[in-house]
């Protein structure tokens, strides 16, 4: 939560910069969640992965309608859905609201959206 606050702020400050997210698992330590607990070889593979962020005033590429035909909200398996995609993507783990806000914000596209999930559906 820390983290996202911050980087809401520096987004705000410095439009167009970039954002690098790391999965859950590479931030924790025991029951602890975040930046300070990454071995530098995530961190780096996190700076490579960086996308810009965007303010632009166009119309969204992605809706919750796209969230809810691909079962990445209002199903059992939603959360863990979001954090398969938030990885394949590169932008970290999020909640329903946060993830449709960086698809849109993060240039990702609707081809590299439907390779991620196709690319989650041979995992499973």
């Amino acid at each position: 939560h820390a983290g996202d606050q911050i980087r809401r702020k520096i987004n705000q400050r410095i439009p167009g910069c970039k954002n690098a997210y790391l999965t859950r698992t590479d931030a924790r330590r025991r029951d602890n969640i975040g930046i300070e607990n990454a071995r530098p070889v995530a961190i780096r593979k996190a700076l490579q992965q960086s996308r810009c962020t965007t303010t632009r005033a166009a119309p969204p590429t992605f809706t919750l309608a796209d969230l809810r035909d691909n079962q990445l909200v209002a199903h059992p398996q939603a959360a863990r859905r979001r954090e398969a995609l938030g990885q394949q993507l590169s932008i970290g783990y999020a909640n329903a609201k946060q993830l449709l806000r960086r698809l849109n914000r993060c240039g990702i596209g609707r081809q590299q959206f439907q390779d991620a999930l196709a690319m989650m559906a041979q995992r499973e």
